[in-house]
């Protein structure tokens, strides 16, 4: 199958209440911990990934924007990328 992997990149902030958050809107995705960087300085970070169909993207923009309100950030990087799925 042919779909879309999302990524949200963000810095980590009130992570119970941003997991709450996700489970409410998604119904599968991936969180990975990770140290981010931003104007030099490092930060703990997390990037969400969610595979979808192109229509994903309205729910992805959705969720960065709350994130970024939520967290108080100046921004946060969505990308996205076409991928091949296989269910085995």
């Amino acid at each position: 199958y042919r779909m879309t992997r999302y990524r949200i990149y963000t810095e980590l902030k009130k992570k119970e209440c941003l997991i709450e958050y996700l489970a409410s809107r998604l119904e599968g995705y991936t969180v990975f911990y990770c140290d981010g960087y931003w104007l030099g300085s490092r930060e703990d970070s997390l990037v969400i990934e969610y595979i979808a169909g192109r229509m994903g993207r309205v729910e992805v923009d959705n969720i960065a924007h709350w994130i970024k309100e939520h967290n108080n950030q100046q921004s946060v990087l969505v990308t996205q990328e076409e991928v091949t799925v296989d269910y085995i």
